[in-house]
């Protein structure tokens, strides 16, 4: 359903409604963040998306769905508690 929509931000706010009443595996998360198109936007639902990960110690699997390394970097400063 997310990959329908014609605009980021719409992409956004689709993915970003499950969220509110349901729990995502880190698997869940990263095949969402494959559906953006702006690594910007992956980034930004990857920080969002890992308060309801059910298995935050495989979040680094969410890794592979950023483009740069640098991505990587500013998830891990954004999900630190």
């Amino acid at each position: 359903e997310v990959k329908s929509k014609d605009f980021e931000s719409s992409k956004l706010a689709t993915a970003k409604s499950p969220l509110r009443g349901q729990y995502l595996t880190a698997e869940q998360v990263a095949e969402v963040m494959r559906a953006f198109d702006f690594e910007a936007t992956r980034l930004e639902f990857a920080i969002l998306a890992h308060p309801r990960c059910v298995d935050p110690s495989n979040y680094y699997l969410t890794y592979g769905a950023f483009d740069f390394e640098l991505s990587i970097e500013e998830l891990e400063e954004g999900i630190a508690e």
